[in-house]
């Protein structure tokens, strides 16, 4: 029996969610300034422009965060239960799952851009600058799917800061490339009315390069993650797991492992196949992920439905303040969920020792009724750890994620001022942020969404996954579609208006937290709802591994009948 990890300890959880806070915010942070940038030095069509792709693109990569937070959660889990070889499969399975996906999103967003860009209505100018930037954002969706399914796998390895080093890396390349580019086409001017004046050409110009930056980076990300997914051994593993080509992971001894661990891996592997996943693991895979993927469509929707009424109802304008409101509610969430994605990182781990305690008894021996019996005991002795230490986790994860949202919160007030000019040098834009209730509405909503994104990271180590997509399902139709509908009925200036679609985003924010608190709190952290999860698991990873069993035993004796036959 594998004894469960202590409870991590503050200077270690604060470690954690600062890396992955960096490794969350690395790449919005970058956008963020991308989309300052492309205010302060190309004007208010290009900066319009930018951000209609890039919230429009980025759906297609976006609606895919199973392969982040749910590799995560899978691999985490399988490393915690000590399955190398199951742990091996999750990993095949989330990388042919991010080009499969990341293809199928490219030739929709590009089947569809006709559509998409009638949809909008924007000017002319905006449209004029987007349509050539659409292409190369669409094209590269597919190395975008594969970076985040690294970052995911390396977040189940407990490789977190890799997977950071990786993220501000490519985010710092993208920064400096558009800096660049926006720089050679003005030749260094920062006046926004001079840029905007500039033709169609020269905004083609500066839209391809910043294309062609963007499309660079991310290969990059995507072909370093990939690499350090197939190099790295994931945190208590013997070796590295045998993500290509046959064989175990276990066989041989690495610096890091003992031969207890050796011994043990080798024994877990023989449970389970060796050829790749059997067919029930690759359809909880598969209904785990269709699960995240409406889940992620329903929230990366409600962005895209709240920009294309900002779209239809505002000039440029007050389009361009809608993105920057949008990359300020992203980039706070996105810092916050460093502390839902420890909470994935260690909880999952935690929940597989949980799985693992619970483990159905075996029937192979003579004394099997008194080793099931101390078995049993030893589970329950586990089970109390575990759920121990999953409350500490979450408790303080969830005071920290508070205590960050009410920073924010501090800061976006006492900062309006400062943050507007880093945005936007368009006295238009600058008002439309600083009049009315919009800023007051984005500050002080922070210490809300701080604790929404701490939740969801902490459903996802339990892989509550069906549970968290009807959840949003009910606050899309019921909370979030109304609140939209009724700011399009109302007449108002740019800020009103503009406050009253993201009241819509506060509003379904409100009821994931309300329906997440009352599921971890009430069943999952519970004893009884752990014994459950725990329990249900293992039986279906024994179940799993018979099957699997018994379909080698047949091969074995189908190609023993053909030796006999012959």
């Amino acid at each position: 029996m594998v004894s469960p990890p202590l409870r991590p300890t503050w200077p270690h959880l604060l470690r954690l969610s600062a890396s992955a806070a960096m490794m969350n915010a690395a790449v919005p942070l970058g956008l963020a300034l991308q989309i300052a940038l492309a205010g302060r030095l190309g004007g208010v069509s290009v900066q319009a422009a930018f951000g209609l792709v890039v919230t429009t693109t980025g759906l297609g990569a976006t609606v895919f965060n199973f392969l982040v937070d749910g590799v995560t959660a899978k691999v985490g889990k399988s490393v915690g239960a000590r399955r190398w070889d199951e742990s091996a499969g999750r990993v095949r399975m989330a990388l042919a799952a991010a080009v499969v996906c990341g293809c199928a999103a490219t030739i929709l967003l590009l089947s569809l851009r006709r559509r998409i860009f009638d949809l909008f209505g924007a000017d002319d100018d905006v449209s004029s600058r987007a349509r050539l930037y659409y292409l190369f954002r669409a094209s590269a969706v597919p190395l975008q799917t594969a970076a985040s399914a690294a970052t995911g796998c390396l977040g189940g390895y407990g490789r977190v800061h890799p997977a950071t080093a990786l993220g501000v890396g490519r985010a710092s390349m993208e920064v400096v490339g558009v800096a660049l580019a926006l720089l050679a086409r003005g030749q260094g001017g920062a006046e926004g009315a001079g840029a905007e004046d500039g033709g169609d050409d020269d905004g083609g110009g500066v839209m391809l390069a910043m294309g062609i930056v963007y499309v660079a980076c991310v290969a990059v990300h995507a072909c370093a993650g990939v690499g350090l997914v197939l190099g790295l051994i994931p945190r208590g593993a013997p070796a590295r797991l045998r993500i290509v080509g046959s064989g175990r992971c276990g066989q041989r001894r690495d610096a890091r492992g003992s031969d207890d661990e050796v011994r043990e891996g080798s024994h877990t592997a023989s449970r389970t196949t060796t050829n790749g996943q059997n067919l029930s693991e690759v359809l909880d895979f598969v209904s785990d992920g269709m699960s995240m993927l409406i889940r992620s469509l329903l929230l990366q929707g409600s962005f895209f439905v709240a920009m294309v009424v900002a779209s239809r109802q505002l000039d440029a304008h007050g389009l361009a303040a809608h993105h920057v409101v949008c990359q300020l509610w992203m980039l706070s969430s996105y810092l916050v969920d460093g502390f839902a994605t420890a909470g994935t990182v260690l909880g999952s781990r935690l929940v597989g020792v949980a799985t693992k305690a619970f483990a159905p008894p075996s029937n192979d021996s003579v004394d099997a009724s008194a080793t099931n019996a101390e078995k049993s005991d030893d589970g329950d002795d586990v089970g109390a750890r575990v759920l121990s230490a999953l409350r500490s986790v979450c408790h303080r994860l969830l005071l920290l994620g508070l205590l960050t949202g009410l920073a924010f919160a501090a800061s976006l007030t006492l900062a309006r001022d400062p943050l507007i000019a880093l945005f936007t040098s368009d006295p238009s834009t600058a008002a439309a942020l600083r009049s009315g209730p919009l800023w007051r509405l984005l500050s002080y909503v922070q210490p809300l969404n701080a604790l929404v994104f701490v939740y969801d990271g902490l459903i996802y180590a339990f892989q509550e996954f069906g549970y968290v997509r009807e959840l949003l399902e009910v606050g899309v139709g019921y909370a979030f579609l109304p609140a939209l509908a009724w700011v399009t009925t109302r007449e108002g200036d740019v800020s009103r208006t503009l406050a009253g679609i993201w009241a819509a985003k506060v509003a379904l924010n409100a009821w994931r937290a309300g329906g997440l608190a009352m599921r971890v709190h009430g069943w999952l952290l519970t004893e009884r709802g752990l014994r459950s999860h725990a329990r249900r698991s293992a039986w279906e990873a024994a179940e799993a591994a018979s099957a699997a069993l018994g379909a080698s035993s047949s091969k074995a004796g189908e190609r023993g009948g053909d030796k006999d036959r012959g």
